[in-house]
This record gives C-alpha cells, structure tokens and sequence, in this order.
C-alpha cells in the first residue's frame, strides 16, 4: 500500500532533521576551527558553486518526479525512459556547464571577487557538477513512486559521507594552511553525491522502473518542466552569486575597508540569515513531498484532494515558523551563541524573526505551482524578485541609516514580494480558500506562544533553555488540541 502524503512527508522531515543536525555540527566545527578568514572563504565559494550546479542538475529531482507520479496512473509516458533521458540531459549540459566555468574560474577570482585565494577551492566544482545531475534524477525517481524513505535515506547517506570527509580534512589539513583545508572541504561535497548515487543504484535494482513500450515525447516534457524550474533556479543562485559582487564593487566604491565589507557579509550569510531559517528543512521536507501528491490529484482533477494537501502543507510549514518565530524573539543572542559559540549577527534576529514565517510558507506554494504545471510563471516572478533584490543591494548601499545592512534589506523584501504573489496566483488558480476556523486556531496558538514564553522568561529569567523547553511541550499539546495533526482520515477519500 502507498505511503501516505503525511507518512511521506513525516519521513522526509525526520531525515531532514538529522541532516540538519549534521549540518550544524558540521558548520559549528568549521566557523570554529577555521576561524574568520576560513570561514570567509568557505562562505564567499558558496554562491558560485550553487550556481553551477543549479545548471548542471537541470532541476530533474522535479521533473522526474512530477513526471513519474504522473505517468504511473496516466501511463502517458515510460518511468525507464524518463529516467534514461533525464541522465543523458543531465551529461550533455553539465559537460557545456564544465568548459564554461573552467572558463570564467580564474577572471571571477582575481577580478570580480578580488580573491585570488579562491581559485583551488573553486575548481574542486568540477568533480560536483557531473554528479548532481545523475543523483537528482535517481532522487526524483523514488519520489515520484512516494518512497520518500529511499531518497530521504540517499540524502543522509550523502551528508554523512561529506561531514565526515569535510572534519577529516578540518583536522588533518589544518597545519598546511587554509586553502588546503578548504579545498577538501568543498572536495567533500562531491564525495557525498558519490554515495548517495551508489546507494540510489542499489536501490533501483529492487524498485525497477516499469517500461510502456508505445509512449514517446518523454524528452520533451522533461524539458517542458526542468527548463522554467532551472531557469527559476538559476536566476537566484545567479543573483546569489552576483551578491558578494555587487556588495563589494558597491562599498569599495563607497570607500568601507575590504575587511568590514567581507565580515558583514560574512555575519549575514553565515550567521544572520542561517539562524532565522533554523527549521527551514521542515518547509522543504514538504515541498518535497507535496510534489508528486498534488500533479497526481490535479491530473485527476480531484478538486477536495488538492484543496486538502494546500491546507496541509501550508499549516505544516507555519506551526514550526511560528514556534521558532517566538523563541528567537526572546532569546536571539542567546541561541546564536549557542549554536555558533557567537553573538555576531545576533542584533538583528529580534527584528526579522516574524518577518521570516514569509520564506516558510514559500516552498511548499512554489512546489504546488510546480505540480500544477506554472513553472514558467515561477520563472517570471522569480526573474522580477530577484533583479530587484540586486538593485536594492545597490541602492541602499547609499542610504547612511541602512548602508552595509542593504543586503539584508534586499532579502527580505524580495522574499516577502514573491511569497506573497506566488501564494495569491496559488489561490487563484485552484480556487483554494482559508478555513476561518484553522486561520482563527493559528493566531491563537501565536498568542498562547508568545504570551507563554514571555511569562516564563520573566519568572526564569535567563534559564532560557528551560522556557524554550516548557514553551515547546506545550506548543506541542496546543497543536494537537487544535487539531492541527489530525490530517489522516482524509487520506482513504483522497485516493478513491
């Protein structure tokens, strides 16, 4: 029997969090122990390998997904082709996506980044971009079958292979200096995807995918929907790697030393923005999941189903935002010093965190529009969200009040922006509206929340990790009061 949408999405939340958790040790021993000009480097490396690699995976975990779910009740296409020419568009574009950044590698270096000691680490980009590819294809395989647990398993067996390559290389190499030590930091990276793609072949030896021998045009619809989606893609890891540019080009300009603009970049990117998305892995979870449940229902036009699974993904993506929301509000330095032993970045948490519920509601509605085939529109808002947050960068840059904290600025009104619109163009189109009385249940567990924690803070004092505790049990109990997990019944009817 088919695992449910919550079954799924509860297995892909709990490897995301354990890959979370790897994660943060592994970004704690390294913000630790390569100390600021490590850091610097590992951070500034970041926007350019996303972007290559968004290229060279092609966004095929969604294609391939979408497709599949599709094509095992509509039969329109062939799973064991989809798969093959999914890899064979992955190969062809990552070997053009190889040749242009060995290209670019060096002038983006020493010109653009004004950091020559990039280079080494950047190249080691070219072991990565051939295998993301191959390894979102055999994800998005398993996806769309809803063997979440095989991709979820895949992924962890990818993080723990780069974690523990990336602390040996911490370790080991740490005496010859940081660029050696960066560079098999970011080597590790591919390491990872190495394992993930072993596992996933194993595993596909026992999950065949099945062949319909009459069914064509496989190519083309995986294009129809990996070439918006990359496009969408592209256009923010683009401007993610234009960010550090502009930043730099915009202050230098502006006469700020080198060394205040790199830390502030530094402290938003590695501190500010990372601790405001904490939980964000559980938004993804669902987005992942969500994906083929919803291109299977729409395809059906099984309006109630769809209707259920947008109500779903968007309480799931709020309840942990809200809880993380308030915690932060009282304890912003408190919790960045205890996950990255600093109070860099810290100042502005406060501020944000309530802002930030925008950026957890924006996976799963940007993963529903996917599923119903609006990836070009994605595109479209992406491409006009993204433009105005680098000429933002930019402009603010001037303003004396706001000056090297433009980029933060930037994010997030590009964010708040393309949620909002994505999430009314959502509405609009699958005719979804908001049950008053879910709406109602969730500004009152806010209210309990956030009135909770303040009365034990102010009883506590600074026993912060005891308020956070007691506020989360009994968050906790208020959802379930509220009936806020109660989503199985619906799952039989969802499938008749």
């Amino acid at each position: 029997m088919k695992k449910s949408f919550i079954a799924n999405t509860m297995i892909v939340i709990i490897s995301g969090f354990i890959i979370k958790i790897l994660g943060l040790l592994n970004r704690i021993l390294i913000t630790r122990l390569l100390g600021p000009s490590g850091v610097s480097l590992y951070i500034l490396s970041f926007p350019t390998i996303m972007l290559f690699i968004s290229i060279s995976g092609m966004s095929l975990n969604i294609s391939t997904s979408k497709l599949v779910a599709e094509s095992l009740k509509l039969k329109n296409y062939s799973p064991r082709k989809i798969i093959f020419k999914s890899i064979i568009l992955a190969l062809i574009v990552s070997t053009f996506t190889t040749c242009i950044f060995l290209i670019i590698l060096k002038p983006l270096c020493y010109s653009f980044l004004k950091e020559p000691n990039l280079y080494y680490p950047l190249l080691t980009t070219v072991f990565l971009i051939p295998l993301v590819g191959i390894s979102d294809t055999l994800k998005g395989y398993f996806n769309g079958l809803k063997e979440m647990g095989i991709s979820a398993l895949s992924t962890v067996i990818e993080q723990i292979f780069r974690i523990s390559f990336s602390i040996a290389a911490i370790f080991l190499l740490r005496p010859h200096g940081l660029i050696v030590t960066t560079v098999f930091i970011l080597l590790s990276l591919s390491i990872g995807e190495i394992a993930s793609i072993i596992f996933s072949i194993i595993k596909i030896l026992k999950y065949r995918p099945p062949h319909y021998p009459k069914t064509k045009n496989e190519f083309n619809a995986i294009c129809s929907i990996s070439i918006p989606t990359t496009l969408t893609r592209l256009m923010g890891n683009f401007i993610y790697f234009l960010e550090p540019i502009v930043y730099t080009a915009v202050f230098t300009y502006l006469n700020y030393a080198q060394a205040d603009i790199a830390n502030e970049y530094t402290i938003v990117n590695a501190y500010t923005i990372p601790l405001l998305t904490t939980v964000s892995f559980l938004s993804f979870a669902i987005s992942t999941s969500v994906i083929p449940v919803m291109a299977e229902n729409w395809a059906l036009k099984r309006t109630d189903a769809v209707h259920h699974y947008i109500s779903e993904a968007l309480i799931l993506s709020l309840i942990p935002g809200i809880l993380i929301a308030v915690l932060f509000y009282y304890f912003p330095s408190e919790y960045m010093n205890l996950i990255y032993g600093t109070t860099l970045g810290s100042d502005q948490i406060r501020n944000l965190t309530f802002i930030f519920l925008f950026y957890y509601i924006h996976p799963p509605v940007v993963a529903i529009l996917q599923a119903i085939g609006k990836s070009k529109f994605i595109f479209a808002i992406s491409t006009i969200s993204n433009v105005l947050k680098i000429a933002l960068i930019a402009l603010l840059a001037f303003v004396p009040t706001i000056g090297l904290d433009s980029m933060l600025y930037a994010i997030i009104f590009s964010m708040i922006l393309s949620t909002v619109i994505c999430l009314m163009t959502m509405l609009k189109v699958t005719n979804f509206s908001f049950n008053l009385r879910k709406v109602f249940n969730l500004v009152m567990l806010f209210l309990f929340t956030f009135g909770l924690t303040g009365v034990l803070n102010f009883l506590l004092k600074e026993k912060f990790l005891i308020t956070s505790l007691i506020s989360t049990i009994c968050f906790i109990i208020i959802c379930f009061k509220l009936n806020f997990f109660r989503f199985f019944k619906f799952q039989k009817r969802a499938r008749v």
